[in-house]
């Protein structure tokens, strides 16, 4: 299932439906722009079923997602939207966190829908997964990893041409933040990037927005696909519990009737302290870090998110929880108006 029907979605499920080699029923779900409820479309192995949902989050939200689970019960669930849009541009020099509160709305949603069943399905979610993901697992609804980000700097037609970064948000931007880890070609140790290593990095970083963002939409439908026909996958991904950018992590989506989907960092113990360490430092250029169970948004990033900022800048998980709560409501009403972020 692929919650969305923008263009990071719609790219996913495009590629998805050329590059799978099984047979696939896709179950796309958003507002969008159809008037219809349910249309489906079929050929020789996908079959693509667009639901239309009036709402994403909230308690509507919640009984739409919960339907759809329901009927169709996906083995993996994609959160490929938000209430915030890459693309409508925002205030110079606010930093990337103060979006928390347009990001975290619909995969809460999504993540709480999802562990109410007694078998979850793979959760992926490609919006700003560094923190959002984060903030999910401080509240005990984790997603199994993330999309996006991270694979755009990575990914290739040709896998000998690929670049093992440890990527970031932070490092799709302009901005002066620390050069990514590269993992070692078994994903199980890092070291610091290459004079090659940097180049091809400044290259990807360089290209138009919609391109790189086409490109992590490719490499999550070719994750998918992977998924979808061996039921396992190995990739570099962000969002991995409370890792914030991305780590090597293989996935995969149980077996038998009681077998639980599984998401497992690949690095050594002392590779993992040294990712975490060169994330944190990423994370930090956008307001916000994560330690010892709390997060904490910088001033900046706080006074950024306007009227859903939080209290406080540092917040535990009940913090978050109650904060998460009313920014939802808030969130809500504002759209109800008319009226947008």
């Amino acid at each position: 299932m692929v919650v969305g029907t923008g263009r990071f979605a719609t790219q996913l499920v495009r590629r998805l439906s050329t590059v799978v080699d099984v047979p696939l029923h896709v179950v796309q779900c958003g507002r969008g722009h159809r008037t219809s409820q349910e249309e489906v479309h079929a050929d020789d192995l996908v079959q693509h079923t667009y639901a239309r949902t009036p709402s994403l989050s909230g308690p509507r939200g919640r009984e739409d997602l919960q339907a759809l689970l329901e009927r169709w019960g996906p083995s993996v669930v994609v959160v490929a939207t938000s209430h915030y849009s890459p693309y409508a541009g925002g205030a110079g020099g606010v930093p990337f966190g103060s979006s928390l509160a347009q990001q975290l709305p619909v995969a809460l949603t999504v993540a709480e829908v999802a562990h109410t069943r007694s078998r979850p399905p793979l959760l992926l979610n490609a919006c700003y997964p560094e923190l959002v993901n984060t903030v999910c697992s401080m509240l005990e609804l984790p997603f199994h990893a993330g999309l996006g980000n991270a694979q755009t700097l990575n990914w290739s037609e040709r896998a000998d041409e690929a670049t093992r970064v440890l990527g970031h948000h932070a490092h799709l931007g302009s901005g002066d933040v620390a050069a990514p880890l590269v993992a070692a070609t078994d994903l199980r140790t890092v070291h610091e990037p290459s004079r090659s290593e940097l180049d091809r990095i400044a290259r990807r970083r360089a290209l138009p927005r919609e391109q790189r963002n086409a490109f992590g939409a490719t490499a999550a439908g070719d994750l998918v696909a992977t998924l979808a026909a061996s039921g396992t996958c190995t990739d570099l991904l962000p969002g991995v519990g409370t890792f914030g950018g991305a780590v090597p992590v293989s996935l995969s989506l149980g077996s038998g009737a009681a077998a639980s989907a599984e998401a497992d960092v690949l690095l050594r113990p002392e590779d993992a302290t040294l990712a975490r360490a060169r994330h944190r430092a990423a994370s930090a250029s956008e307001g916000w870090t994560f330690d010892e169970g709390r997060l904490e948004l910088s001033a900046q990033a706080a006074e950024g998110m306007g009227a859903w900022a939080p209290s406080s800048t540092i917040l535990d998980a009940a913090g978050l929880r109650a904060w998460a709560t009313r920014t939802i409501a808030s969130l809500h009403g504002t759209l109800a108006q008319g009226a947008h972020p």
